[in-house]
């Protein structure tokens, strides 16, 4: 159940930031991190950007709602070259708190969790309603 609600909340998210307001900013730094977990590499694009709201200046790691997903080390690198440090970016900001922003509006990895989280609760269901009959 709680990946259906990471997965929703994702999603709620990517559609809201559809709609926030833009501001210029420049990245600063982008690299693709590898971590590996019981012997499969994953690889991670990394982005470091900033950009002012106001008068206010602002820092930022989140290239879009629900981004660190791993990738194969092509498509992170791929996705890092298009962030090169010194790039002007569009930031897409939330009005209420600039300091959560994104540079890409889609959830990528919205809908997996939430497929999974429903596959979870069906199994679940499925298990319970064998057990009860």
């Amino acid at each position: 159940m709680l990946l259906v609600g990471h997965g929703v909340s994702l999603w709620r998210k990517a559609r809201a930031s559809q709609g926030w307001p833009t501001v210029t900013g420049k990245v600063l730094d982008s690299h693709v991190s590898a971590s590996t977990y019981k012997g499969s590499t994953v690889y991670v694009p990394r982005v470091i950007y900033e950009y002012t709201v106001g008068t206010r200046p602002y820092q930022s790691q989140h290239r879009g709602v629900g981004d660190a997903v791993g990738q194969s080390e092509a498509a992170a690198e791929l996705v890092a070259a298009r962030y090169a440090p010194g790039t002007t970016v569009w930031v897409f900001h939330d009005p209420a708190d600039p300091g959560d922003a994104v540079l890409e509006h889609a959830a990528p990895s919205a809908l997996p969790w939430f497929l999974i989280g429903v596959a979870v609760v069906m199994f679940a269901l499925w298990g319970w309603w064998r057990s009860a009959g």
